[in-house]
């Protein structure tokens, strides 16, 4: 396996497959240990200028069909308030199994977090 030190990845556009299956309870994130882990590469991948999409999921949703109970809005928003002033905003799209996130480099906008549930990019 090759490790991201390793490739030139100045300016490039990176898809980034996460583990942030975290245990959510009322849309509030219990344990949010996966999500700091995965701030070194994230934070990596930024100061080299990287566009990122970050694709994962929560939970077992049946195919085809949305349950708010798996949205990715409440780790979305988690990973916008870790990195306050380093993103524009993040939001969370709803894709049948997978969720993905748009990270985007400067100035978080007020109010605690980007984006819904749904729609636009």
């Amino acid at each position: 396996m090759r490790c991201l030190d390793g490739v030139d990845i100045n300016d490039q556009r990176v898809g980034l497959r996460l583990d942030l299956n975290v245990p959510i309870k009322n849309g509030t994130i219990l344990d949010n240990t996966r999500i700091i882990a995965s701030i070194p590469t994230i934070e990596y991948l930024l100061e080299r200028n990287c566009k990122i999409l970050i694709i994962s999921h929560l939970g077992r949703p049946k195919e085809d069909t949305f349950e708010q109970k798996y949205s990715l809005t409440p780790v979305c928003n988690n990973l916008s308030n870790i990195l306050a002033v380093s993103y524009t905003h993040l939001r969370a799209h709803e894709t049948g199994r997978n969720g993905v996130c748009r990270l985007r480099r400067g100035k978080k906008r007020g109010g605690g977090g980007g984006g819904g549930g749904g729609g636009g990019g």
